[in-house]
This record gives C-alpha cells, structure tokens and sequence, in this order.
C-alpha cells in the first residue's frame, strides 16, 4: 500500500510538472503572439 501511494504521489507530482510547463508555454506563446501583432500594427502606422 506505501509503495502505490508513493507511486500516485510521484505521478501527481509528474502531471502537476507537465500541466506548468503547458500552462507557461501557452502564455508565452500568447505574449509572442500579442507582442507581434502589436509590432505589426506599428508597421503599419496605426
């Protein structure tokens, strides 16, 4: 039983680490994305 729950335990900490690391990927790539049409929108003299 102290091993499976060490393993849940493990797991969990496994699909907490994999959600941050998605959930900061997609901010990121929503700053990008914000800060080039907001470069673009300066090209273009707005």
């Amino acid at each position: 039983m102290g091993l499976e729950n060490a393993v849940n335990f493990r797991f969990d900490m496994f699909s907490l680490r994999e959600a941050g690391i998605h959930f900061v990927r997609k901010r990121y790539i929503v700053r990008r994305r914000r800060a080039v049409s907001a470069g673009e929108a300066a090209d273009q003299g707005c």
